[in-house]
């Protein structure tokens, strides 16, 4: 068994992160790609002082969890993370999402080995590994059907789905596990009132986890309902900070009418604009991407890391311009929170149908 992470200090705790982690009592060792969200009330359910509690990384955090509770800490968790935890004592190895799947983690299962990697690409350093496309998977997406499989796009390779645990024992047996279930939330009838409380209260929770972090914070900002609600709330939560809030508006190039006829609307830097005058502290970019950039030249390197097709096409050049932003400013580091919007509307202005498949392009090994 070895174990391994490539650390990086998005966060301030970061700095004192040292994996993997082994527990006190050496039963247990981890790994973990991880933000938690609940960290003052995780330190509170598990006794820990102030002082204590501000010295522990997120993964450290997490592994007292596990100390505690062993795998019913995920009913404690919240925030985004994918980790690996070998049971040394019960000789079994359990890879776990977060119930979003923010974070990736990919597996494969040889004959007398099980290899773990937040990438493909990782899974692909080592020659026991198939490199191999997964034709059945590819016509999956071609259609657009939602389905929840663990199935990648390269043969051999599985992805642990979200608010799901992976567990392999010593002889290779592998079992699945679901512990989030939010159809056992019982419903909760309120007022329209009410429910716009509790969904303030929600977007200022979600938004102060992501402003966790240090340096400026830039936002994607559109003309949708999700990251005008998202950049509005960030804005008055900094209120009175020493960060600065950049919000960044991509919009196509100039005189484009294609959407106009299809009936969009083309354009969305005048409703970003009226968002962006509300909060005079807010710092307002409108990016135009060059005409001559094209997301098949730009951005195809990509599908190498991320291990799948690229989707939306459409808006990777877009999205190009926001983080060549960021690079810019920030060259040496990425000490930005970034919100993006995926797919049309989905948070709060969900239509409550799923839309047609959007165009990708892959390219074979």
């Amino acid at each position: 068994m070895a174990l391994g992470c490539d650390l990086r200090a998005p966060l301030p705790e970061d700095a004192f992160d040292r994996q993997p982690a082994t527990s006190r009592d050496e039963r247990y060792a981890l790994v973990a790609d991880i933000r938690l969200d609940n960290r003052l009330e995780l330190a509170e359910l598990l006794g820990l002082t102030q002082t204590a509690a501000a010295s522990l990384s997120d993964c450290a955090s997490l592994l007292e969890a596990i100390c505690r509770w062993g795998m019913d800490a995920l009913d404690h968790l919240t925030g985004v993370f994918a980790f690996v935890l070998w049971d040394i004592r019960l000789r079994r190895l359990h890879l776990v999402r977060d119930p979003v799947g923010e974070r990736p983690l990919f597996f494969h299962q040889g004959g007398d080995f099980v290899v773990v990697a937040s990438m493909p690409r990782g899974l692909h350093a080592l020659s026991e590994v198939p490199y191999e496309v997964n034709e059945e998977r590819v016509a999956q997406v071609m259609v657009p059907i939602v389905e929840s499989t663990d199935e990648t796009f390269f043969r051999g390779l599985r992805s642990v789905l979200p608010g799901n645990v992976v567990t392999f024992t010593e002889v290779g047996a592998r079992s699945l596990s679901r512990y989030w279930r939010p159809e056992e939330i019982a419903p909760c009838h309120q007022t329209r009132e009410q429910s716009a409380g509790a969904l303030q209260e929600a977007f200022d929770r979600a938004v102060t986890a992501q402003l966790r972090g240090r340096g400026d914070v830039i936002s994607q900002l559109s003309g949708g309902m999700d990251s005008t609600l998202v950049t509005a709330t960030a804005a008055r939560l900094m209120a009175g900070s020493n960060r600065r809030l950049i919000a960044v508006t991509a919009a196509p190039v100039e005189g484009s009418t294609e959407d106009r006829q299809l009936g969009r609307v083309p354009d969305e830097t005048e409703f970003a604009e009226l968002t962006a005058a509300l909060y005079p502290q807010m710092e307002h970019l409108i990016l135009r991407p060059p005409i001559h950039i094209s997301p098949l030249d730009e951005f195809m390197p990509d599908e190498a890391i991320l291990g799948r097709p690229q989707g939306h096409l459409c808006n990777l050049t877009w999205f190009g311009c926001i983080y060549q932003v960021a690079h810019e400013r920030h060259p040496d580091r990425s000490p930005w929170c970034t919100w993006q919007r995926y797919g049309q509307s989905s948070g709060t202005g969900y239509p409550g149908c799923p839309g047609a498949a959007w165009p990708f392009v892959a390219r074979r090994p």
